[in-house]
C-alpha cells in the first residue's frame, strides 16, 4: 500500500508517481553509506 493515492494531484503526489524509486534509494543508499564511512573515517571526538 503506497501513501499517495494514484488519483492525488498535490505536488508531491504527483512526484511520487513520477520518480524512479529504484534511483531514489541507491542515492539514499549512498548517501547513508557516505555518512558512516565519515563516522568510521573521523577520530573519536570525546
Amino acid at each position: 500500500m503506497t501513501v499517495f493515492a494514484r488519483s492525488d494531484t498535490s505536488i508531491l503526489g504527483r512526484w511520487w508517481w513520477t520518480v524512479d524509486r529504484w534511483t531514489l534509494t541507491a542515492v539514499g543508499a549512498l548517501i547513508a553509506f557516505g555518512i558512516i564511512m565519515a563516522l568510521a573515517a573521523s577520530p573519536a571526538v570525546a
